[in-house]
């Protein structure tokens, strides 16, 4: 579910200024179920079904369900002057499932800004052009990107496993435990990486090459 807004104006016909806001949710949702026998009635592939138990066969079910949500807000506010001198600015915050991190760092912040100037729209440019080049731009751009890609369900819980050690002999008896499944890490939230871009834009012999 994603909704967003865009705004745009311009301001003594010099300035113009731009924003956009939105949100976007989404949601995954994963049914397994399963069904067994360790014995059929017939040994034969036309029996081959958990509908044809053997009379003395172990039957087991199993299953579960799986639902994961992720949430955003995010926001972008751009200016320029005469298509000169650019600046850009955005922010987006994203809400991971607290299966995957734990309510205290659920929530990740990404800014990112970056500015750009046409110096071919300059009057010093445009007047005294000497050059092959028609269109010259230099631009900048910094930034942060969240992910979540390389975290499992509730990799910062140490839950408790339960398990049962039959012996190797025929006794009957059986020996049961407990133990954590993990160490924990309440610490754990989103990887970011950072960016930073230069460039440069260029054409030159009238477009022919760029």
């Amino acid at each position: 579910w994603e909704n967003f807004v865009n705004y745009s104006t311009d301001l003594w016909d010099k300035h113009h200024v731009s924003a956009m806001l939105g949100m976007s949710y989404s949601e995954n949702n994963f049914t397994y179920v399963s069904a067994g026998v360790d014995k059929t009635a017939k040994h034969d592939p036309l029996y081959a079904d958990v509908s044809y138990p053997a009379g003395d066969a172990v039957k087991s079910t199993a299953g579960y369900n799986l639902i994961n949500r992720k949430l955003s807000y995010f926001g972008r506010l751009a200016y320029d002057y005469q298509n000169r001198y650019m600046l850009q600015a955005a922010m987006r915050a994203d809400a991971a499932d607290t299966s995957v991190l734990p309510g205290t760092n659920r929530w990740g912040y990404f800014p990112s800004v970056s500015a750009g100037w046409v110096i071919s729209n300059e009057r010093f440019f445009t007047e005294k052009n000497n050059t092959p080049l028609t269109f010259l731009k230099l631009r900048a751009s910094w930034g942060q990107n969240g992910s979540i890609a390389g975290l499992a369900d509730y990799m910062y819980d140490a839950t408790i496993l339960s398990g049962i050690n039959y012996p190797m002999s025929g006794d009957v008896s059986y020996e049961t435990g407990s133990l954590p499944s993990a160490t924990g890490n309440y610490d754990l939230k989103w990887e970011t990486s950072e960016q930073i871009d230069l460039g440069i834009d260029l054409r030159m012999l009238n477009d022919r090459l760029s």
